[in-house]
This record gives structure tokens, C-alpha cells and sequence, in this order.
């Protein structure tokens, strides 16, 4: 099992879907990193999960990005980022 991912496999569907995602905690910690965004980044979940997403992502740090994750984290709707 991949480390910091839920023993539930509370986001196992999310590695079947066609499109990147992933899931942090309120720190901005990973906590997972789907195939697809392996894929994509290059990024193996294994080197992302348990770290910030600011690490490999800086400009998610940026406040345009941090009060859209605030919301969310305040019980407002998930958000999807494209690039």
C-alpha cells in the first residue's frame, strides 16, 4: 500500500478515472496522487504523498490557489484546477 493513502481505500475510484487528481489535507499535505497524474507528471505517487503540494507545484502556494483550497477545507465544494 502506498504510503499516507487511506487503508480504506477511501480513493480507490479516483485511480480509475480518466482525468488527474489527487487529494490533500488541510496543510496542503498529499494524501493521494492518482495514475493518471503519475502519468501526466511524471510524478510517481510515491514521491509526492506525504509532502506539500507547494514542493513540486509552487504556484499552487499562490493566494488566487490557497483560498480556493480554503473554501473547500470550510466545507464549500471540491475544486478543479486545468492546465
Amino acid at each position: 500500500m502506498t504510503k499516507g493513502l487511506s487503508n480504506d481505500l477511501s480513493f480507490g475510484l479516483l485511480d480509475q478515472i480518466p482525468i488527474g487528481a489527487f487529494v490533500l489535507s488541510s496543510d496542503l499535505t498529499v494524501r493521494f496522487w492518482n495514475r493518471c497524474l503519475e502519468d501526466w507528471s511524471r510524478i510517481s505517487r510515491n514521491q509526492i504523498v506525504g509532502q506539500n503540494i507547494g514542493e513540486h507545484f509552487p504556484h499552487l502556494t499562490q493566494p488566487k490557489y490557497t483560498q480556493r483550497f480554503a473554501s473547500v477545507f470550510m466545507g464549500g465544494p471540491p475544486t478543479i484546477f486545468s492546465s
